[in-house]
């Protein structure tokens, strides 16, 4: 009778235990919030559902006078609340939901005009903005967490994709352009038709019909979408650089083949994502898993490219300092009506990305950056400035110090490049000390990276980079 009370006993136990690591490993069904991990966390959270409750209050009666922004803010700042006390789970969708709110609300702040924004400080756009971006960063380090990290949330991650992910590709492209392209529309015409007609004639004569409107919209997400489909195919080349360069296997002779059977993948199924969903990660011919990297790679690259194409491209130059942004923006003046300088920035930029992200890739996988591709493109981040010096828009120094007599010619561009690289190989220095003083590494200070982001994009730049692991350091030690 002993030995069954102590069977018993033990059982109880064991099946107690077992449900509270099931409660630590799926926090969100224990009402667990998003930052309720530690004291600072809770603080967090409190600040948060504050700060969010006071931004909708604010923006709210604004609805009038700027509708699109104030919509915005108040949606944003509600998602920020619900996710900050847990009443939105964590999901699949939460990043992309969030960064998407980081997308739009950039998007309408770059249109806005100041004098008519009468928030600043706390309750501004910028601000909520820089919270969207905490709580997209803590998204991302739960995704891991959950979905990467863990070996039974990556098969189950693989399984949700490889059975619906062509499904939910489709739903979420006509969503979004259904969106876009119908509903913004009406909105803005049922918000027209409320509002008194304007004494000026020039006005009326400009405004688009709802017909003008969705054409005008059609065309941007057909032009959207060609972009995403160039970044997607630049991503599968991509693939094949992060496999072939570190076995010293040529890029461009050997067609794309199956590393099983080695035969050679069709065509329609070497599609960026759509082929692998097609075959639902597996090879046509021998039944060998495809890794997810590949349609991960491609639709990472494909969304670079659309995010920059819409920060940076269409937006005139919104985002880049010491640059005036064009006065006319959108597909038509800056697409149609080419704008060579912005062309040949954006493709400048996304070189760079596709640069440090094939680099880190090859890293990760355990293997050593060739020498040949760091000198290569070393001379070709700083020889392109030199032939066209807008491409590093931002001067070496500060108005007032040497911009005056350097201007913004070549010498000015190399010297931002110099200084750059210079300020790279600080940030590599810095970071192996500190490296040795904690006998652990916390900051990346992989040399040749830190070298091209400065020389592409100057020494402000390598200063505002390396805020962002350490603000992801900082974030990933309060969610522990």
């Amino acid at each position: 009778m002993r030995a069954s009370t102590t069977l018993s006993e033990r059982a109880a136990e064991a099946k107690l235990s077992a449900s509270s690591d099931s409660t630590q490993k799926s926090p969100e069904r224990g009402g667990v919030t998003l930052f309720g991990r530690t004291l600072f966390g809770e603080y967090l959270v409190m600040v948060l559902v504050v700060h969010s409750l006071f931004t909708a209050l604010a923006w709210a009666p604004l609805i009038h006078r700027t509708p699109a922004a104030a919509v915005l803010a108040v949606v944003a700042s509600i998602w920020v609340g619900c996710r900050a006390l847990g009443v939105v789970p964590a999901t699949i969708f939460s990043p992309a939901v969030t960064g998407v709110l980081v997308l739009v609300t950039v998007w309408i702040q770059s249109g806005l005009d100041p004098t008519r924004d009468p928030h600043v400080g706390f309750f501004s756009l910028p601000f909520l903005t820089s919270i969207l971006i905490v709580v997209f960063s803590i998204d991302l380090t739960e995704f891991r967490r959950r979905w990467i990290d863990d070996a039974d949330g990556r098969r189950a991650l693989r399984n949700i994709v490889v059975n619906d992910g062509i499904r939910w590709l489709w739903y979420c492209l006509a969503g979004l352009v259904g969106i876009y392209v119908l509903v913004v529309p009406l909105v803005q015409e049922w918000w027209l038709l409320q509002t008194p007609a304007s004494n000026d004639p020039s006005l009326e004569m400009d405004r688009l019909t709802l017909s003008e409107n969705v054409r005008l919209r059609l065309f941007e997400c057909f032009a959207a979408c060609c972009f995403f489909a160039v970044g997607a195919c630049v991503g599968s080349f991509l693939n094949v650089v992060i496999y072939r360069v570190p076995l010293g296997i040529s890029v461009l002779v050997k067609p794309s083949h199956c590393p099983g059977c080695s035969e050679k993948v069709l065509g329609a199924d070497n599609l960026p994502v759509v082929g692998w969903l097609k075959l639902n990660g597996v090879c046509r011919c021998c039944g060998t898993e495809i890794s997810s990297r590949y349609p991960v790679v491609e639709l990472t690259i494909g969304s670079a490219f659309l995010v920059l194409y819409f920060v940076e491209l269409i937006s005139g130059g919104a985002n880049l300092p010491g640059r005036l942004p064009n006065a006319y923006t959108g597909v038509t003046w800056i697409v149609f009506y080419t704008k060579w300088d912005l062309v040949r920035l954006y493709l400048y930029h996304c070189m760079l990305i596709c640069t440090l992200f094939s680099w880190a890739a090859i890293l990760r996988d355990g293997h050593r950056v060739p020498l040949s591709s760091v000198m290569m493109m070393l001379l070709i981040f700083v020889g392109l400035p030199l032939i066209w010096p807008h491409l590093l828009p931002n001067p070496p120094f500060e108005p007032g110090l040497l911009n005056r007599p350097l201007g913004r010619g070549p010498v000015a561009a190399g010297m931002t490049s110099g200084l750059g690289i210079a300020a790279g190989m600080c940030v590599v220095f810095i970071s192996k000390m500190v490296t040795f003083a904690t006998r652990r590494r916390v900051l990346p200070d992989h040399l040749p990276s830190w070298l091209i982001l400065g020389a592409a994009l100057g020494w402000q730049a390598v200063v505002g980079v390396i805020a962002l692991p350490v603000v992801w350091l900082l974030v990933s030690r309060v969610y522990r």
